[in-house]
């Protein structure tokens, strides 16, 4: 039995704030799994590259703080947005092929992520043409527009 207790959930919380990415994750699955599950943490500091995934959903429940989620038309139009709060919106699931962003909403968050597998890191994400790169001036400007859109 895996349990995601207080322990866990600091235990990854931490990893996120030492990683130079400023996120972390506590993978439940091997890597030819059937099904992606693990824990994904961030923090306000945390770019989570616009991108879809071809053929695979991808299923979302907060955990610990709130997220912001975009979804994006194919030239980079938001085209909708959900906040995971934990109360009244805990979860979504995104379709594959939605092109779509995660934003922290607050400092930190953990998502309990679970998506089709088995993991590829070659072909799991399609990043979207017109996002910055992850460590680019570009990208710490896109984040700050990207939360504007939860009023942040």
């Amino acid at each position: 039995m895996k349990i995601i207790d207080n322990k866990r959930l600091q235990e990854v919380i931490a990893a996120a704030e030492k990683s130079p990415r400023n996120r972390a994750n506590d993978n439940f699955h091997t890597d030819d799994a059937d099904t992606s599950r693990f824990l994904n943490a961030g923090n306000f500091k945390t770019y989570w590259r616009p991108h879809f995934h071809a053929n695979r959903w991808e299923h979302i429940v907060v955990l610990i703080g709130k997220l912001g989620i975009l979804k994006f038309d194919d030239l980079g139009n938001v085209v909708d947005k959900v906040t995971l709060d934990g109360n009244s919106v805990r979860g979504v699931e995104i379709e594959p092929g939605e092109y779509h962003m995660f934003v922290a909403l607050t400092d930190p968050v953990v998502v309990d992520e679970s998506k089709k597998g088995p993991y590829d890191p070659n072909t799991d994400k399609n990043w979207a043409p017109w996002s910055p790169l992850e460590d680019s001036e570009e990208s710490k400007k896109y984040l700050v527009k990207a939360r504007s859109y939860f009023g942040h």
